[in-house]
């Protein structure tokens, strides 16, 4: 027979397996920044009834760094580090409202459980439904994926390695490509069909070339987006800005 403590131990950690399991498995982790829209599909007018700004609090207490579109945005921040949010809102008798969350590319991360209202006044339904499509489990978990890995860092040996790789200079050969943005130097390092990037000695990430095509996907940081090379070996760069949802077009100048 299993002692009482002994049986609450157990009962104890498997809970907290099972906790850190569903945290690992939610996909809201991957994000710590939501952009919030000044004015969603079923409102008249921005902020009306003052919705918006209640969203911002409400997921601001969910673990989440909370922007208003048109609010500044630091500018170290990965514009594919920000989740935007909208909301949609049916029903006759009741209010049903859920939440989706999409990436910088448009595609949909996650949706939200439905919230539902039986209040009368549309305003006051609305918070209700909000209350409880907040309440979704993966929302009220959300905890931005570093936070969970605190305990496990510091990482002694993986420092040194990347030390020492980056401490190799870099050789200009007929498989490297220079190029200039805000004269800011990027060296494409070509891998086959696809590239290696560095700035300052340093590899900042990758640019994959898309099957059947001349697209890339740079997944580079602030340079994370998609784009090709034209005639004269400019890269030309598109990007979505979070803040207004607009596609940014930038040149890469061929340097050599």
């Amino acid at each position: 027979m299993i002692k009482p403590s002994i049986k609450f131990i157990f009962f104890s950690l498997l809970l907290i397996s099972i906790t850190i399991t569903a945290q690992h498995k939610n996909p809201l982790n991957s994000y710590q920044y939501l952009l919030i829209p000044t004015q969603l599909s079923f409102q008249d007018s921005p902020n009306e009834y003052n919705i918006n700004q209640i969203i911002k609090a409400t997921f601001a207490q969910k673990n989440f760094t909370t922007f208003i579109e048109g609010e500044a945005i630091p500018k170290h921040i990965n514009p594919c580090d920000i989740l935007r949010l909208s909301a949609d809102v049916s029903g006759f008798l009741a209010t049903k409202l859920t939440l989706s969350f999409k990436n910088c590319y448009g595609n949909l991360v996650y949706t939200s459980t439905e919230g539902k209202s039986l209040e009368k006044d549309f305003k006051a339904s609305f918070y209700e439904a909000l209350k409880f499509a907040s309440k979704d489990k993966n929302i009220e978990n959300h905890i931005y994926k570093t936070t969970l890995l605190v305990k496990e860092e510091p990482v002694k040996k993986a420092p040194k390695r990347k030390e020492a790789v980056n401490k190799t200079p870099l050789k200009t050969t007929e498989n490297s490509t220079i190029l200039s943005l805000r004269n800011k130097e990027y060296t494409f390092v070509k891998i086959k069909n696809n590239y290696d990037i560095y700035t300052n000695q340093l590899k900042i990430g990758t640019a994959i070339q898309q099957t059947n095509s001349e697209q890339f996907m740079l997944n580079a940081g602030n340079l994370s987006g998609e784009g090709s090379f034209d005639d004269f070996g400019n890269f030309i760069l598109y990007r979505v800005n979070p803040a207004n949802n607009k596609t940014i077009k930038d040149v890469m100048a061929r340097v050599h």
